[in-house]
């Protein structure tokens, strides 16, 4: 028995023994096979691998490294069902393997499916597999950017710097960062991050594939070129390795082997036939149309898509096959009613067929798709103004801007847009940054002068006009802009002259002959300005509404001037009733004029309320100043004159009378700058400079006087009052033989005027010649028998001469002719004092402090006479 035992023992022995030997060999045999699989994976031999490793995968053994080799390999070779198929018994609930949840988690990122990924990669990363894990994450927040446009960009960068940070040495985590910097379009970072992907896998088609796309985008065509052969040689996708190797070799200039290798994709294979056969057409467009036509209708009979379509529309548009575009574009809409790019292209045609309402609609459609569609909203702000609604043209035009900022046409029209609707507010800045850009832009020059017509700056937009002119603007419509804008600056002769050269450039600009007639009736010329009214008004129907009104209102203002009153009131009370506010306007401003002597309250109140329009013209304020001083309201008149400029900063004659006013009251500083602005915008006016050096002269300001009076002697030689004002400097200075000499040329040039006489008194009482003083102011009385300073001077010569009675009469004949005038009161006052005659001077002295106060002597003198009447007044007894 004992034997038995020991037998059983050493046969047991020999059993366990045996099978451990066996367990060896097989491990051995493994592990050499893996090593084998290793070595073929390292070469980029995925499919002998696959091969060699699939009597390991037969059943579902989990055969880890097996089958993570192998799933890498199929991985390599694009064939992401057969290796997450691989993978599964790897990932099953209570087996799962961290290493295949990461790789199962990268294949579905190649499939798109970010949040499949990501559940993978988080149970990866509670596995250990922390590195691996937070590069897979980072690819996920790239796939979840949507267009690489959202914040995940920021957490895909945090989580792949942290993978690399971790393990240094993963060439996918180096090729998603190289995605992501391409399409942050940070090309060089791009670059180098592909190449730490190539160092550590030479062997992988798709480090290269990268490389080749981001040249591409450098536009370094040979290393692309080169990058794609290296791909394809390494196991590189055929199809795409040859589509990328066409676009390559195309932009290289080689277009014959582009359109090659396109034509074998397109024949040999499956899955990028139709982008193959879309860029074949592309470049079979340069040399064989119908070539062209035929790959692309080939590509929409595979699959119809909305971008080989919209190409086809193309290609039929440039060769003018319009039903075949037509029908084409009706088979987008219906197929895909809410494509904006198809929307936009039947606008197009709609507008050419000046089918405006649909083509609106259209348009509008495409902004309910796409609200920044640039062309869209240029589109509608072209065609809004043709429905009757301009307010919101501009917003359009400016919305194209806000998208498309270089987008020159839009820029302007914005601009003319925001100028019709009155909206000259917003302007002026949007004006001055296009035109730092383009100084010499005629287009923008002619904007800027509009803006500041608008405005009412006409010397500015004078100025910009003549800038648009001179940079190659020369159509009919710039010059009818510069005859309005001479028109405002009461330059009548160059106004006609420019509406002239706009009807010899254009025959049919009715703009141009308004303009021409209002110029003639502005000079006088009423037959011309008559014949143009008459012939305008015979096609009234065909003008605009704005224009039957300007034709009406010229018909009125020349039936005035020929005394036919009833023709004019009846003209302007129909257009006062009219619904347009030009029209009320007009009616308002222009029936003032037959009551210009006297205006009557009821004309007052029409202008107030044209004062109020929107638009409101500058005449309207004008009109108002002149009246409230013919009325004698000195301060409402002035209070006009200054919204007047205010609103009309370049209305000549608002600039002029203010000024006179402010001399008038006193306010020399501000008449001076008005003078200034006055001559800005007309610097040929000798009545601004004149009246200028007469406030710089009572100012003391002696020599800028002289020089205003020398400028305006430039201007006009034949002015009188310069020369007088010339002669009144010399003999305020106390120049004794300049103030004769220019009396002398004065007279010699046999002036007229009553100011020649003015002028020899002057001279002659500063000489001490009270007779002959007083001869000469009398001859000038006689030639103008209204001018109060003539009897003024008149008077103080016969108070010289002690000619008391004749003194005290020129001198009421002042009183007369002038009541608001203190000098004329002074001079009277003065006078009775001399007369003795203290009563009426006292009285003629407070009148004249009242009309001025600042004249300080008058209250010591007007003292003195009551002390004088009080000792002269007899004592009671």
């Amino acid at each position: 028995m004992k034997s038995k035992i020991v037998a059983g023992s050493v046969i047991a022995s020999i059993l366990i023994i045996g099978f451990s030997v066996g367990y060896i060999v097989h491990r051995i045999q493994r592990q050499n096979l893996l090593s084998e699989a290793q070595r073929l994976f390292n070469q980029g031999d995925y499919q002998e691998l696959v091969d060699k490793l699939k009597p390991s995968l037969q059943d579902d053994a989990p055969a880890a490294d097996e089958r993570i080799l192998a799933a890498e390999s199929y991985y390599r070779m694009r064939r992401y069902d057969e290796a997450q198929k691989v993978l599964d018994p790897l990932i099953r609930a209570g087996q799962e393997d961290a290493r295949a949840l990461a790789l199962s988690g990268w294949l579905w990122v190649k499939e798109k499916s970010p949040l499949q990924a990501q559940v993978r990669f988080e149970k990866a990363a509670n596995m250990g597999l922390e590195a691996e894990a937070e590069g897979g994450l980072g690819a996920v927040s790239l796939l979840k950017s949507e267009n690489y446009r959202s914040s995940f960009l920021n957490v895909a960068i945090s989580h792949l710097k942290k993978s690399i940070t971790l393990d240094p040495n993963n060439p996918k985590v180096y090729l998603v960062f190289a995605e992501l910097r391409r399409v942050q379009h940070e090309f060089d970072e791009a670059i180098s991050l592909t190449q730490k992907a190539i160092r550590l896998a030479p062997h992988w088609s798709e480090p290269h594939g990268m490389l080749g796309r981001i040249y591409l985008l450098q536009d370094k065509h040979e290393d692309a070129e080169q990058a794609f052969k290296e791909s394809q040689r390494w196991g590189g996708s055929e199809e795409e390795t040859k589509y990328y190797l066409a676009l390559s070799v195309y932009y290289q200039d080689r277009v014959d082997e582009a359109l090659s290798l396109l034509e074998e994709l397109i024949q040999d294979g499956q899955e990028m036939v139709k982008e193959a056969l879309v860029d074949a057409a592309k470049i079979a467009w340069l040399m064989d149309e119908k070539k062209a036509i035929d790959y692309l209708q080939r590509a929409w009979a595979m699959k119809p898509d909305p971008q080989t379509g919209l190409q086809l529309f193309e290609i039929y548009s440039r060769l003018d096959r319009r039903e075949e575009g037509a029908a084409l574009l009706k088979e987008l809409l219906t197929d895909w009613p809410f494509l904006s790019l198809a929307q936009l292209e039947m606008g197009h045609i709609l507008v050419k067929q000046n089918e405006i309402n649909r083509a609106y609609s259209s348009y509008q459609n495409v902004l309910e798709q796409d609200v920044r569609n640039f062309w869209a909203n240029y589109n509608l702000g072209y065609l809004v103004p043709q429905r009757s609604d301009f307010n919101q043209a501009p917003d359009f035009f400016e919305a194209a801007v806000r998208e498309y900022e270089d987008f020159f046409p839009a820029q302007v029209n914005m601009i003319l847009g925001k100028l019709a609707v009155d909206r000259v507010m917003e302007l002026e800045d949007q004006i001055n940054d296009l035109l730092e850009r383009y100084p010499q832009n005629s287009y923008l020059l002619l904007c800027r002068a509009l803006e500041r017509f608008a405005s009412g700056d006409s010397g500015s937009a004078l100025e910009y006009l003549e800038r648009s002119l001179g940079a190659g603007q020369n159509q009919a419509v710039s010059f009818v802009i510069r005859g309005e804008i001479l028109l405002r600056l009461f330059q009548f002769e160059d106004a006609l002259a420019s509406f002239e050269e706009a009807h010899r450039l254009d025959d049919a600009n009715i703009r141009a002959l308004l303009g021409k007639a209002h110029a003639s009736y502005r000079l006088g010329d009423f037959s011309v300005s008559e014949n143009v009214y008459e012939e305008l008004f015979n096609k009234l129907s065909s003008l605009t509404l704005e224009q039957q009104v300007e034709v009406q209102n010229g018909l009125a203002l020349i039936a005035l001037e020929r005394g036919d009153y009833q023709k004019s009131i009846e003209i302007w009370d129909k257009l006062g009733r009219d619904n347009q506010e030009l029209a009320r306007q007009l009616s308002a401003v222009n029936k003032g004029l037959i009551e210009e002597e006297n205006p009557n309250p009821a004309a007052i109140e029409d202008l107030k309320t044209a004062a109020m329009s929107r638009n409101v013209l500058p005449e309207t304020f004008y009109n108002l100043a002149v009246f409230y001083l013919t009325l004698g309201k000195d301060a409402l008149s002035l209070d006009a004159y200054e919204t007047l400029t205010r609103r009309f900063p370049g209305y000549l004659p608002g600039l002029y009378n203010l000024a006179n006013l402010y001399g008038i009251e006193g306010r020399r500083g501000d008449a001076i700058a008005y003078y200034d602005r006055a001559a800005a915008v007309a610097p040929d006016r000798a009545d601004i400079l004149n009246n200028q050096a007469a406030i710089y002269a009572f100012t003391g300001q002696y020599e800028r006087a002289g020089e205003r009076l020398n400028e305006a002697e430039e201007n006009d030689s034949n002015f009188p009052e310069i020369r007088y004002n010339k002669i009144l400097l010399a003999l305020t200075e106390g120049d004794v033989e300049e103030a004769p000499r220019l009396l002398s040329e004065f007279a010699g040039a046999g002036a007229s005027s009553p100011l020649v006489g003015m002028a020899k008194g002057l001279v002659r009482a500063g000489e001490g010649r009270w007779e002959e003083a007083e001869s000469a102011f009398s001859q000038a009385a006689q030639i103008d028998s209204q001018n109060a300073f003539t009897y003024i001077n008149q008077g103080v010569s016969l108070a010289k001469l002690g000619r008391y009675p004749e003194s005290q009469a020129a001198l009421q004949k002042a009183v007369q002719c002038d009541p608001s005038l203190g000098e004329a009161r002074r001079a009277l006052g003065i006078l009775y004092c001399q007369m003795g005659l203290f009563d009426l001077a006292e009285k003629e002295l407070e009148n004249a402090l009242q009309l001025n106060p600042s004249q300080a002597d008058l209250v010591e003198i007007l003292t003195q006479i009551k002390k004088w009447m009080e000792e002269i007044k007899p004592s009671n007894p």
